[in-house]
């Protein structure tokens, strides 16, 4: 079992002075490019609805299980809890839950480093990861995929742990992981495949079949705990709603075998398009090449890492009804690792390392000082930048409420009940004493302003709109501000109702 006091001697052993300072920088580069300008980027409708699920939980001991009402994995929304605790500002908070995750991530790729080249290697791979645009910009936003490309780096680490030492402890701890996984996305499922086929891809002459069956041992024993963690969603009733969700996202057996082509087709054009967008496109590029050149060492590694890639691949492809971008973060990792094996040989690791930096600079550098123009894919673009679900003016309106609402009660009618309104105002405001009323609407109709136009005789009435951009006539509103989105014509109007 676990020795302590064998751990801090080997520390103490294989960890230098020089080692200390670098990870002490590493770590440094790391949180500020994560955290600095953490909030420019306006919020965006999945992050409003996931911080106010936190914030509900947090203040309503009956919905710890508020995500599952939506056949959400609840993981996400206890640990902003804990964030929103910290943090006055929610959306901070709720980003800050991004950048943890990447520090998870970051530490499980360091391990994971080490364990295939050394490390030397680790140390290149880090600062590689750190500029990664693809990791950067997810693990600065309130979403849960940041974390679940964490999970796939630690089920490398922990499946190939359990290969190489075969110790119970180890199995025990990668399986309160594995469990703790499952409550994250479900997505996670199709990482289990990879870790029954490995003995294959690490084959040894030499006792190989006693090796194969007590590696299956432990792994039954991850697989039993992580299912035990998993199931305690079934204190809530609403864990049926998970496959539910999953239906509107993926395909059934049945439904792929009647239309094989439809969306494979699709799929398997737009799936290389997002993940070399997103990633700058060199460093997939050159870790392919990578990949290649360590085949010839290390064959046995590189078919791991390709199925690795290649059965979540396989598996969205076919089956995924829905696919943007930041679903695809993990399949990079295979190849970002033939990159740092390529970055870490002596004759052209400076280039190779000189060139990623300099290949993905300018999309850093939008990340973090100009969301705004930010080279994404369109679809992506269209998500926080220049279409509905992207929340600019939200701060300026909720600065105004707040500031009337010291004086008298406001009401704020939305168009929408679900998503960026009427989350986006309700996260600062709910469980404060300000009289701040919400009225959600969907759709709008003309009896709606009967109602407001009541209010309005007696109190300061808003009508905010995220879904149109023009207004029928004989509505009693008066237009107070439109705050428009970088590109293109749409933007968030905070209109005020006048009175009969």
């Amino acid at each position: 079992m676990i020795d302590i006091y064998t751990i801090i001697s080997t520390i103490k052993k294989r960890v230098s002075k020089q080692d200390v300072a670098l990870c002490v920088l590493l770590l440094a580069l790391f949180i500020f490019s994560r955290v600095v300008h953490l909030t420019q980027l306006p919020i965006f409708t999945d992050e409003a609805i996931y911080i106010h699920w936190a914030k509900l939980a947090w203040k309503e001991a009956s919905w710890r299980f508020v995500s599952l009402t939506d056949g959400r994995q609840p993981l996400q929304t206890w640990a902003t809890i804990g964030l929103l605790k910290i943090f006055d500002d929610p959306l901070f908070a709720g980003r800050m839950f991004g950048v943890l995750s990447g520090l998870f991530s970051l530490v499980g790729f360091f391990t994971l480093i080490t364990l295939l080249f050394g490390k030397r290697y680790a140390y290149i791979g880090t600062l590689l990861y750190i500029f990664n645009p693809y990791f950067l910009f997810y693990e600065r936003m309130a979403l849960v995929d940041a974390l679940v490309n964490g999970f796939f780096i630690w089920f490398l680490v922990g499946g190939i742990i359990i290969w190489k030492y075969r110790r119970l402890d180890s199995a025990l701890i990668f399986g309160l992981m594995a469990g703790m996984a499952l409550l994250s996305k479900s997505t996670i499922r199709v990482f289990f495949p990879l870790l029954f086929l490995l003995p294959f891809f690490m084959y040894e002459k030499k006792g190989f079949k006693i090796q194969a069956f007590t590696y299956y041992a432990l792994m039954i024993i991850v697989i039993a705990l992580s299912l035990v963690i998993y199931n305690i969603q079934r204190l809530s009733p609403y864990m049926q709603f998970i496959e539910q969700k999953n239906a509107t996202f993926v395909l059934s057996i049945p439904q792929f075998l009647s239309h094989p082509l439809d969306p494979l087709m699709h799929n398997l054009r737009i799936i290389p398009l997002y993940a070399l967008s997103e990633s700058a496109l060199l460093g997939p590029v050159v870790g392919f090449v990578g990949l290649l050149l360590l085949y010839k060492k290390r064959p046995g590694l590189v078919l791991v890492l390709f199925t690795s890639f290649l059965i979540p691949f396989l598996a969205i492809a076919c089956l995924a009804m829905v696919i943007f971008p930041r679903y695809l973060i993990y399949l990079t990792v295979p190849f970002f690792i033939g990159l740092v094996y390529l970055a870490g040989q002596k004759k052209i690791g400076t280039f190779i390392i000189a060139a990623f930096l300099l290949s993905t600079a300018y999309m850093n550098w939008t990340i973090l000082f100009s969301p705004s123009k930010i080279p994404f894919p369109s679809i992506d673009k269209g998500q926080y930048i220049e279409g509905y679900t992207a929340g600019y003016g939200v701060n300026d309106m909720v600065t105004k409420f707040k500031k009337q609402a010291e004086k008298k009660d406001i009401y704020v009618f939305t168009e929408g009940t679900f998503g960026l309104l009427p989350y986006a105002f309700d996260i600062y405001t709910a469980y404060t004493p300000l009289p701040i009323h919400y009225e959600p609407r969907w759709p709008v109709k003309d009896d709606d302003f009967v109602y407001a136009q009541e209010l309005a005789a007696k109190h300061t009435v808003y009508f905010v709109f995220a879904e149109r951009d023009l207004f029928p006539e004989h509505w009693p509103i008066t237009l107070v501000k439109k705050y428009p989105k970088p590109f293109g014509p749409h933007g968030l109007y905070l209109y005020k109702v006048k009175p009969e």
